[in-house]
């Protein structure tokens, strides 16, 4: 009868298992005692850990979960048990997306600083009168800490539901200017000569209107709502932003609908 064959035969010393998995050895070290990545063998007397080969492909799957920014908690969900792995991973997504929507708005409103600080960023408010016409709209939400990243969303799920026959369009959102509720309903839309159904009528009537290069248009707002006041105009409580590209530099045309007189 043959002899049997000890039970570290095969297995893997804890800095070839990391030299395999791009795991640092401290890290596989932590992650045994946190019960994310356990060793298949510990010797009772050293302490030293060896892993088995079939652990290589869990364990280089943690490895990208942990430059991803997943913590030992999340990641030690995934490994013990694979069937919650999809729900683990999507919250962690959510989480991500929401966390890039964050430091997009707060790069936006750098910029928007910036800007102003280096002046001409927004135009001398004028008053005009718009005709009304006829745009290719969807309903949105935009709420209150991610309104730009809302809208853009918004935008996209517009381009996907209606794209434009047209070479070139206006892409633009309408909402209140009192934002008394979070989220804030918005319209979505763009100027197609002639816009698919479920079409939005804007304009007609006077607008207090400046236009606003850059990111962020809070200085916009400023502009306009101060310029209202100065001038005793009465908003409608409407407002209308139509966004365009020139020199690569994104501009927005800022329409603050009022009570005709």
């Amino acid at each position: 009868m043959a002899a049997s064959q000890p039970m570290s035969e095969g297995l893997l010393q804890i800095g070839e298992f990391a030299r395999r998995t791009r795991l640092p050895v401290s890290t596989l070290r932590y992650y045994h005692d946190e019960g994310v990545l356990v060793a298949a063998v510990v010797d009772p007397v050293t302490g030293y850990r060896r892993y088995h080969p079939s652990q290589v492909p869990v364990a280089r799957v943690v490895a990208r979960l942990r430059r991803a920014g997943v913590g030992p908690r999340d990641i030690a969900a995934v490994t013990v048990d694979p069937d919650a792995a999809a729900s683990v991973l999507t919250s962690e997504l959510d989480r991500l997306r929401s966390e890039i929507a964050d430091r997009r708005d707060a790069l936006t409103l750098l910029e928007s600083v910036i800007g102003e600080l280096e002046g001409g960023q927004v135009t001398a408010p004028e008053v005009v009168t718009l005709d009304p016409f006829l745009v290719a709209s969807l309903p949105g939400e935009m709420r209150a800490e991610h309104p730009a990243a809302d809208v853009r969303r918004c935008l996209a799920r517009l381009r996907k539901a209606f794209p434009p026959k047209a070479p070139t369009v206006t892409y633009g959102a309408m909402f209140p200017l009192d934002l008394e509720s979070d989220p804030v309903a918005v319209s979505v839309f763009h100027t197609a000569p002639r816009p698919q159904q479920p079409t939005l009528e804007l304009g007609g009537g006077p607008h207090l209107r400046v236009r606003h290069r850059g990111a962020g248009i809070e200085a916009a707002y400023a502009v306009l709502v101060d310029a209202a006041d100065a001038r005793a105009l009465e908003p409608s409580g409407r407002i209308i932003e139509l966004y365009d590209k020139n020199d690569d530099q994104l501009v927005t045309t800022v329409s603050l609908e009022l009570i005709s007189s």
